[in-house]
């Protein structure tokens, strides 16, 4: 259960509050370029007027684990439970899924995404913004990183995982992406695909279980762009990276 991860959990939830200054406003961002505005339809993630922004985190989830049996449902019940116990009670700005959501290789291809229905409901519910990356365990002969990518997108309005650009990633790997907070960023949220697993179908095989060497590059044509518009980051904008595995 995300045995190269550090927090080794059913579910992890942790709390990261960052604290920065309120950007100066640019004009130049009322014609920002489109690889510039990701999400033109859903809400612009900002901090409160004190200066903080809040992300509670959730890890290793594992829905759908030993799914045949009374205790494997049980554990996706109280895994909920507590999922809508820490919003109720933090109430973060935004939520981060970080990995393993799905134990893939206890599933069956009939029903494998049905389990983001229910890890997205409490967030649904509370309406909260929020993404996700994904682990081994959510890339197996039943199911991969890019079928949950897709289940979450259709079933949460405010979900902000995306799919890398073509050639990103690698194969399996296409959850590679960046989400702004404020309107001239002063955060960018990076979310970086770290694969694992293995591949689906009959002949399932071992994946690589690293970022692929084609993320490096996408990183810097996206910040040289970001730097281009948005100013230098060490005057403009912080940052926070995850990854199921790490380097």
């Amino acid at each position: 259960m995300g045995e190269n991860f550090v927090l080794m959990l059913l579910l992890v939830a942790s709390l990261v509050q960052i604290l920065v200054a309120a950007p100066t406003y640019n004009p130049r961002q009322l014609s920002l370029p489109s690889q510039l505005n990701p999400y033109p339809t859903k809400p612009r993630l900002s901090f409160r007027p004190d200066g903080t922004f809040k992300i509670t985190v959730f890890s290793d989830l594992h829905f759908g684990e030993n799914a045949w049996d009374v205790w494997g449902p049980q554990q996706d019940v109280n895994s909920t439970r507590l999922m809508r116990k820490v919003l109720a009670d933090e109430k973060p700005d935004y939520v981060f899924i970080n990995g393993d959501l799905i134990t893939g290789e206890n599933t069956f291809r009939e029903n494998s995404t049905v389990y983001i229905d229910e890890i997205v409901a409490p967030l649904n519910d509370v309406k909260v913004p929020f993404s996700s990356t994904h682990g081994n365990h959510d890339n197996q002969a039943n199911i991969t990183h890019l079928e949950e990518i897709l289940r979450e997108q259709r079933d949460a309005p405010l979900s902000y995982t995306r799919v890398a650009p073509p050639g990103v990633g690698g194969e399996y790997g296409p959850g590679n992406y960046w989400v702004p907070v404020n309107f001239q960023p002063a955060l960018i949220i990076w979310a970086f695909d770290s694969r694992g697993g293995w591949s689906e179908g009959q002949g399932s095989a071992p994946l690589p279980d690293w970022v692929d060497d084609s993320v490096a590059t996408w990183i810097e044509q996206e910040t040289a762009l970001m730097d281009s518009v948005w100013g230098p980051p060490d005057k403009t904008r912080g940052a926070l990276a995850f990854v199921h595995i790490p380097p």
